[in-house]
Protein backbone atom coordinates (compact mmCIF):
# COMPACT_ATOMS: atom_id res chain seq x y z
CA UNK A 1 0.00 0.00 0.00
CA UNK A 2 1.38 3.40 -0.89
CA UNK A 3 1.76 6.24 1.57
CA UNK A 4 -1.06 8.68 0.87
CA UNK A 5 0.45 11.63 2.70
CA UNK A 6 2.05 14.47 0.83
CA UNK A 7 5.26 15.62 2.41
CA UNK A 8 5.73 19.24 1.38
CA UNK A 9 9.28 19.09 2.65
CA UNK A 10 10.10 16.59 -0.12
CA UNK A 11 8.31 18.65 -2.74
CA UNK A 12 10.00 21.71 -1.29
CA UNK A 13 13.44 20.09 -1.63
CA UNK A 14 12.73 19.23 -5.25
CA UNK A 15 11.59 22.78 -5.86
CA UNK A 16 14.69 24.20 -4.18
CA UNK A 17 16.95 22.18 -6.48
CA UNK A 18 16.61 25.02 -8.95
CA UNK A 19 18.53 27.22 -6.55
CA UNK A 20 22.17 27.55 -7.62
CA UNK A 21 24.76 26.06 -5.31
CA UNK A 22 27.11 28.69 -3.89
CA UNK A 23 30.71 28.55 -4.95
CA UNK A 24 33.69 29.35 -2.74
CA UNK A 25 33.96 32.92 -1.51
CA UNK A 26 30.33 33.88 -2.06
CA UNK A 27 29.40 33.56 1.62
CA UNK A 28 27.00 36.11 3.13
CA UNK A 29 25.68 37.48 -0.16
CA UNK A 30 24.71 34.00 -1.32
CA UNK A 31 23.13 33.16 2.05
CA UNK A 32 21.08 36.37 1.93
CA UNK A 33 19.98 35.53 -1.61
CA UNK A 34 19.05 31.98 -0.55
CA UNK A 35 17.06 33.29 2.43
CA UNK A 36 15.25 35.82 0.24
CA UNK A 37 14.54 33.22 -2.44
CA UNK A 38 13.32 30.69 0.14
CA UNK A 39 10.95 33.29 1.60
CA UNK A 40 9.77 34.21 -1.91
CA UNK A 41 9.11 30.57 -2.78
CA UNK A 42 7.01 30.20 0.35
CA UNK A 43 5.02 33.30 -0.67
CA UNK A 44 4.52 31.78 -4.12
CA UNK A 45 3.36 28.51 -2.57
CA UNK A 46 0.92 30.36 -0.32
CA UNK A 47 -0.48 32.20 -3.35
CA UNK A 48 -0.70 28.91 -5.27
CA UNK A 49 -2.74 27.39 -2.43
CA UNK A 50 -5.10 30.36 -2.40
CA UNK A 51 -5.47 30.33 -6.18
CA UNK A 52 -6.02 26.57 -6.37
CA UNK A 53 -8.69 26.62 -3.65
CA UNK A 54 -10.38 29.60 -5.30
CA UNK A 55 -10.43 27.83 -8.69
CA UNK A 56 -11.53 24.48 -7.32
CA UNK A 57 -13.74 25.66 -4.47
CA UNK A 58 -13.64 24.49 -0.86
CA UNK A 59 -16.19 21.67 -1.22
CA UNK A 60 -14.75 18.31 -0.21
CA UNK A 61 -11.71 19.79 1.55
CA UNK A 62 -11.50 18.70 5.18
CA UNK A 63 -10.45 21.17 7.86
CA UNK A 64 -7.55 18.87 8.86
CA UNK A 65 -6.20 19.00 5.31
CA UNK A 66 -6.44 22.78 5.12
CA UNK A 67 -5.01 23.24 8.61
CA UNK A 68 -1.97 21.05 7.88
CA UNK A 69 -1.28 23.03 4.73
CA UNK A 70 -1.60 26.31 6.64
CA UNK A 71 0.77 25.02 9.36
CA UNK A 72 3.39 24.41 6.65
CA UNK A 73 2.95 27.96 5.32
CA UNK A 74 2.92 29.51 8.82
CA UNK A 75 6.26 27.82 9.52
CA UNK A 76 7.73 29.65 6.49
CA UNK A 77 7.57 26.36 4.53
CA UNK A 78 10.52 25.10 6.58
CA UNK A 79 9.08 22.27 8.68
CA UNK A 80 7.95 18.76 7.92
CA UNK A 81 4.19 18.55 7.90
CA UNK A 82 2.25 15.57 6.61
CA UNK A 83 -0.66 16.66 4.50
CA UNK A 84 -2.82 13.64 3.77
CA UNK A 85 -5.40 13.97 1.00
CA UNK A 86 -8.34 11.67 1.69
CA UNK A 87 -11.17 12.94 -0.49
CA UNK A 88 -11.18 13.11 -4.30
CA UNK A 89 -11.26 16.92 -4.02
CA UNK A 90 -8.17 16.90 -1.79
CA UNK A 91 -6.33 14.70 -4.28
CA UNK A 92 -7.30 17.08 -7.07
CA UNK A 93 -6.04 20.05 -5.05
CA UNK A 94 -2.79 18.23 -4.21
CA UNK A 95 -2.23 17.41 -7.90
CA UNK A 96 -2.96 21.03 -8.86
CA UNK A 97 -0.53 22.35 -6.24
CA UNK A 98 2.18 19.99 -7.43
CA UNK A 99 1.78 21.26 -10.99
CA UNK A 100 1.65 24.89 -9.88
CA UNK A 101 4.77 24.64 -7.73
CA UNK A 102 6.75 22.83 -10.41
CA UNK A 103 5.98 25.50 -13.03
Amino acid sequence: MRNTCIKPSRLWLAWLMGLAVAGPGQGAATEAFADDWTARKCELYQQAVRDAITLQGPEGLRMAFLTSNQEFIDAQCAVRVEICPMTPEEWTLADTLLKMTMN
